[in-house]
């Protein structure tokens, strides 16, 4: 666990409800620092192929395909725990600016995005969509890290990434998570290759424009 260092003094937009406020980029990790020995060598390799915007682009519009054509719901009963990860709108920012935030002052590896997508999926408690699909992205990325990376840092810095309001907050989304995915964030080899396979794949469909009919994702 490492501590973030003095923020930078870059103003960016908050969520609703919630700063979004300045943030130490993580520090840049080492090549060994991204391969985790829990997943095959080289298939986390294979991502180092991407740039950190063809990563973080070709995530955001794998997460569009899981949220499919879904309008953002009402706000669930204050007493439903998924009701933390709702805003009250849609946010200013697109998804992509936010991933790429999250990607760049989170520290984790890119690996660790792939795995995020795999739990996101998972998850099937959370209908994901515009109004929930920012501090459910934070939350499965603090999460994939930590089962994945050697270096993780805290939920307090994960909340400053994210624009959600404290640590506290931040921890009780970790927990509501955890719970929908009945604490397994565990993600196999074949699972694992298949979300890799994604992201390449839009990647690649998202370099060529007029190959349009080839971005909808196919079913894992």
């Amino acid at each position: 666990m490492v501590a973030p260092a003095a923020a930078t003094a870059t103003t960016l937009p908050g969520l609703v409800g919630a700063s979004i406020s300045p943030v130490t980029p993580a520090a840049p990790a080492t090549a060994a620092a991204c391969v985790s020995p829990l997943l095959p060598a080289v298939l986390q390799q294979r991502l180092s192929s991407l740039s950190e915007d063809q990563l973080t682009d070709s995530v955001a519009a794998l997460l569009r395909d899981i949220m499919g054509d879904t309008a953002p719901r009402a706000l669930p009963d204050s007493s439903d725990p998924l009701s933390l990860f709702y805003g009250t709108h849609t946010q200013p920012f697109s998804l992509e600016f936010y991933i790429k935030r999250v990607a760049k002052h989170s520290g984790a590896s890119p690996s660790a995005l792939v795995v995020a997508l795999a739990l996101l999926e998972r998850w099937g408690g959370l209908s994901l969509c515009e109004l929930n699909i920012h501090r459910a992205v934070t939350t499965a990325v603090m999460l994939a890290a930590k089962w994945l990376d050697d270096v993780v840092y805290s939920n307090g810095h994960y909340a400053s990434v994210g624009g959600v309001p404290s640590q506290g907050e931040m921890n009780a989304l970790e927990v509501v998570m955890l719970s929908g995915i009945r604490w397994n964030v565990a993600v196999g080899v074949e699972e694992f290759e298949q979300w890799e396979r994604e992201v390449v794949r839009m990647a690649a469909c998202l370099d060529r424009p007029a190959a349009s009919s080839d971005r909808k994702r196919r079913r894992l």
